[in-house]
């Protein structure tokens, strides 16, 4: 998925391997597992394969596809997908999240509302998504992003009926409403400033990667490291 997206040449060999591992994994009812050898459909697991297997020619209205859209749209469509596959999902423009200012990251960890009131692992893939867009890539990129068919309701990926026991509904929707606000400050950064920032961010998760295991160890998040690099011309890091 992130090969193909970031505009790397197809390599006809090993999709065609990659299309019949999918393939033979595939459970009977028409998804994937998270787990091998197991019978229980994971809906993100579904998603990553269906995607992939279109970015890798597979058409949308194969046997293939069309059973894995059944079901993904059975158990309450993709938006209902984990949270890091909305975070590589929107840097893939396949939804659109409100705008954050980037700024917003260096908040230290000491004030009452920062980035480190989160997860490690949501507060790193929120940091690789802002900083990501910036530029603009989806733009120049030779896949197509367009999955409509996989969304029951394309626009509530993050309603609140997706709240989560552990979280208080009120803050919660304060916090939607504040968003909207956030984006207008969004667009009144002067350029400097967000280079700087930028600048700043990108030195940090640079630190925090190893060019071994990639960004704490995640395949996810470190392909939405790789995307980030991409956009801001970095293709060619140590890191990458």
């Amino acid at each position: 998925m992130t090969l193909r997206f970031i505009g790397e040449p197809p390599r006809p060999a090993t999709e065609a391997k990659v299309i019949t591992y999918l393939t033979n994994r595939q459970l009977p009812h028409g998804g994937w597992p998270i787990v091998p050898d197991e019978d229980k459909l994971d809906l993100t697991e579904t998603v990553k394969a269906y995607i992939a297997l279109t970015y890798m020619g597979v058409p949308k209205n194969s046997s293939l596809l069309t059973r894995a859209r059944d079901q993904i749209l059975r158990h309450g469509g993709a938006e209902r997908m984990n949270l890091l596959l909305k975070l590589y999902a929107t840097l893939t423009r396949i939804i659109a999240w409100q705008s954050i200012p980037l700024e917003a990251l260096l908040i230290p960890p000491w004030s009452s509302v920062s980035t480190y009131s989160i997860g490690s692992f949501g507060r790193l893939g929120f940091t690789v998504v802002l900083v990501s867009r910036s530029v603009d890539l989806a733009e120049n990129s030779p896949v197509v992003t367009d999955f409509e068919e996989l969304f029951i309701n394309k626009d509530n990926v993050l309603d609140d009926s997706f709240i989560g026991p552990f979280q208080n509904p009120y803050l919660h929707a304060m916090c939607r409403r504040l968003i909207s606000l956030l984006g207008v400050v969004d667009n009144l950064v002067p350029e400097a400033v967000r280079k700087w920032a930028i600048k700043k961010v990108v030195k940090k998760l640079d630190n925090m990667t190893n060019p071994v295991s990639g960004l704490f160890g995640t395949g996810t998040l470190t392909e939405c490291l790789l995307i980030m690099y991409q956009k801001l011309g970095l293709g060619n890091s140590l890191k990458v």
